[in-house]
């Protein structure tokens, strides 16, 4: 109960970083081979949007209230994985995206305005919309990494571990 959303957030990655890699073994990759990934561009991203948005989601939640910190975080999230997919892999945003995520953000804005306009935080706002651009960002440089070759094991487990050190 005393604790704060910064020590909520790395218990969480940490207790996610040992039980990926405890899984390792068991289904046949080696925690070892997460060192050298460890030294790839894609691997940093990962580990610290993966590190950074349990900071801003806790963060937001706190300060927001639960209901609109993970409503925007989750609920932004795709947003910005469209944009940060667009940006850095080139994938152009479709006609169903954009009207998807047209209604996504008036959806966003009908259900938070009432919070918002009753004392609700922007602050809290900000980080929660922190938390869905880490999200995305996570997504994007996995995305890169899982094209690459790597597990589908490995880069949440490389991920969660670096970024429960940082």
């Amino acid at each position: 109960a005393g604790t704060t959303p910064m020590g909520v957030g790395i218990l969480r990655i940490v207790v996610g970083a040992a039980a990926l890699l405890l899984a390792m073994p068991l289904l046949g990759s080696s925690p070892r081979r997460l060192l050298a990934l460890w030294r790839t561009p894609a691997m940093l991203v990962t580990a610290l949007t993966a590190s950074a948005y349990q900071l801003c989601f806790f963060a937001g939640v706190n300060v927001a209230g639960v209901a609109l910190g993970t409503l925007v975080a989750v609920g932004s999230g795709p947003l910005f994985a469209g944009v940060v997919g667009w940006v850095v892999l080139g994938h152009r945003p479709t006609r169903g995206w954009l009207v998807a995520t047209t209604v996504c953000v008036a959806g966003l804005v009908l259900l938070s305005a009432p919070d918002l306009a009753g004392g609700g935080s922007a602050v809290g706002l900000l980080l929660a919309l922190g938390a869905g651009l880490c999200i995305a960002g996570y997504n994007v440089a996995a995305k890169l990494q899982l094209d690459r070759g790597v597990s589908a094991l490995e880069v949440p487990a490389g991920s969660f571990a670096l970024g429960g050190l940082l």
